[in-house]
């Protein structure tokens, strides 16, 4: 079924986005709030939360899950979350491109494309948390001790 192979595809794209890698090469955040740090994280769950709903879906029709390959993220290992933040919102702008450009070819598929609407909200929310952590924020003024 061309949707389930289609379904399977966009959970390869969120599954080895560099949201998902980053879990695994832990951005150097220093001694600053751990504040950005626990945001990636909290939308790395719940991005696999949503690759888990696909994952489930396509299992219960009976479909062989791939879950496909990391590409090559190294050159971004050992490097600060600040650094890595714009490549972080460039990969997630792309994951919504592609969910996008699936949904319509899954119209047909009452429950995927249901599934994927959904999906496409969270993705897009995850962006704008991302693009919102990426951007300049004042310094907070240190307080005085009274």
């Amino acid at each position: 079924m061309q949707q389930n192979e289609l379904l399977n595809q966009v959970l390869i794209v969120m599954g080895r986005s560099l949201l998902q890698y980053s879990a695994q090469a832990w951005p150097w955040t220093g001694d600053g709030p751990a504040g950005p740090q626990s945001t990636v994280n909290g939308l790395i769950a719940e991005q696999s939360g949503r690759i888990g709903q696909l994952a489930d879906l396509l299992d219960s029709r009976r479909w062989t899950v791939d879950f496909g390959v990391f590409p090559d993220y190294t050159d971004l290992h050992y490097l600060s979350l600040e650094y890595v933040l714009p490549h972080l919102v460039q990969n997630q702008r792309s994951v919504i491109r592609e969910i996008e450009a699936v949904i319509p070819q899954c119209a047909s598929d009452a429950e995927g494309s249901a599934l994927l609407a959904e999906i496409l909200q969270g993705e897009r929310t995850a962006l704008a948390k991302l693009e919102d952590l990426s951007r300049p924020h004042p310094a907070t003024p240190a307080q005085s001790a009274a």
